[in-house]
């Protein structure tokens, strides 16, 4: 599925996890290109995040249990949701639909992404509906991967969850500054209290990304020996389904539909703009 104007494209790949597979302005790569023909999901430029985001820890929560749904990446806990794993249907132009219920969820629900073209880049829908008849968590949220080369990382942020040796959040801590983000260090956890657009800059282009307040969390992945980093907005902490009170996951009741927006705008910098 190809979707283009004269300065963006976006390929979007429903049979390999509802995934993007380029984001292009004026043919230069936004989102990291996947492989050609890639149906390897975690090689993908862009994946959904539903019912959940990120870890939850030891694939259990209250009297839920199951077990790791993405053993090669995670073998201890649940990763990333159900929808990044699965096939989705097409069911209109730049419009998917994920419907499931397995063991992986407490309930059943249906999610749907729509990808809407705009002149300067395109925004990100992701929506989820609760289809049981009891109350199930819920999360959403979306992986873009970045290319890492001349990129420079801009965000504003409060606070940060320090992962322990499970890669669970431990503790929370006050950001007095931002961190190198590109500079070399591991950087592999979930920040809160963002402040305004996110942007990211290469020589010639810059990229905004602006996601709805329900997206309050940003999880950020850099790793230093790769050749892209990762900037998700969602809707919810690591491990948030086994948190009370503000850090706990949304409860969807029965019937009920959530939904939240990601726009990427891209201009043009230096001598081009």
């Amino acid at each position: 599925m190809r979707l283009s104007n004269d300065d963006i494209e976006l390929i979007i790949q429903p049979e390999t996890g509802g995934s993007v597979s380029a984001f292009r302005w004026r043919g230069k790569p936004v989102f990291r290109d996947a492989p050609q023909d890639n149906q390897d999901v975690l090689r993908s430029s862009n994946y959904p995040l539903v019912p959940y985001s990120n870890r939850i820890a030891y694939a259990r929560f209250g009297d839920f249990r199951t077990v790791p749904n993405c053993p090669q990446i995670e073998p201890l806990h649940l990763i990333h949701g159900t929808g990044f794993l699965a096939k989705w249907d097409v069911i209109g132009e730049a419009h998917l639909q994920h419907v499931y219920d397995g063991p992986d969820w407490p309930g059943p629900f249906t999610s749907h992404q729509y990808f809407e073209l705009c002149d300067d880049g395109y925004c990100h829908h992701i929506a989820i509906t609760n289809d049981g008849d009891q109350p199930i968590p819920a999360g959403l949220g979306i992986h873009p991967h970045f290319p890492r080369a001349q990129a420079h990382l801009e965000i504003s942020l409060s606070g940060k969850w320090l992962n322990g040796q499970s890669r669970i959040p431990q503790k929370w801590e006050p950001l007095d500054q931002m961190p190198e983000w590109l500079g070399g260090e591991l950087i592999d956890e979930v920040f809160t209290g963002r402040k305004g657009e996110i942007r990211i800059d290469w020589p010639t282009h810059r990229l905004t990304i602006m996601p709805d307040d329900d997206l309050s969390h940003t999880v950020i992945y850099c790793p230093p020996d790769r050749d892209f980093f990762c900037v998700e907005p969602v809707t919810h902490m690591i491990d948030a389904a086994n948190r009370s009170g503000e850090d706990a996951m949304r409860l969807l009741a029965p019937g009920e539909t959530w939904s939240v927006k990601t726009r990427f705008s891209v201009v043009a910098r230096g001598p081009q703009g």
